[in-house]
């Protein structure tokens, strides 16, 4: 398997199945936070499949860190770069079809209401924000994914505020938690995931991170003229 190969493998287990593996533990917690009796059998086997998750992601991203760790793809050629593009883009389909028929803000607050545990509370404030090109949307809604479940993940934070608003001659997405902050200056496959999402829309992506006092993701990209 060729450099170039491993790498857009490694993006695609990170994007579709290791979001999918947290999203599905972040259900179980929240089931298990609402079971009313703590000895029920029912609790307990959510007890095992929710660590037996947890455990298959871990391996999952231990595989992927093998495979994103390949020297050398950072110098694939343009085509090459390409080819690796388009594939990601063809992965975001599974997004589309449900932000084609509820729009972006309503696809977060759906899927933030059922992946998220009650010790955390996902705010979503959009008062001003006008509904984007689809493509667009598609990598908003899964650099939130990625935000979120990292915030509560790694940061362990209990409150993740979502910002979307119009600038003059923009959009911005701001994404903040009250966790940990990040653990290291270098960035891991989530962030570089959601660098290259934004760079596909011409955007720009920041982050700013203090120890204690959570994560700040900034997101911006030029509002498009309408057709």
């Amino acid at each position: 398997m060729t450099q170039l190969k491993q790498r857009a493998l490694a993006q695609e287990l990170h994007d579709s199945i290791a979001q999918s593996l947290s999203a599905m533990s972040l259900m179980l917690q929240t089931l298990i936070e609402q079971s009313e009796y703590p000895a029920d059998a029912t609790r307990q086997a959510l007890h095992r499949i929710h660590m037996t998750s947890r455990t298959t992601n871990a391996e999952l991203r231990r595989l992927i860190d093998n495979f994103s760790s390949v020297p050398g793809a950072a110098n694939a050629s343009p085509s090459a770069r390409s080819s690796s593009s388009l594939s990601m883009q063809s992965r975001n389909l599974v997004a589309v079809s449900r932000l084609q028929q509820l729009g972006l803000l309503q696809s977060l607050q759906d899927y933030f209401a059922f992946s998220t545990p009650n010790s955390c509370s996902v705010v979503i404030e959009a008062d001003d924000y006008v509904a984007q090109p689809l493509e667009v949307e598609v990598e908003l809604f899964r650099i939130a994914q990625e935000a979120v479940s990292n915030a509560i993940r790694h940061g362990k934070a209990n409150r993740v505020l979502l910002q979307l608003c119009v600038l003059d001659h923009a959009v911005r997405f701001v994404i903040q938690d009250n966790g940990s902050g990040l653990k290291s200056q270098n960035e891991g496959m989530g962030l570089a995931s959601m660098r290259a999402r934004i760079a596909r829309v011409s955007g720009s992506f920041s982050v700013r991170s203090n120890s204690g006092s959570g994560v700040r993701l900034q997101v911006d990209w030029p509002v498009l003229p309408k057709p």
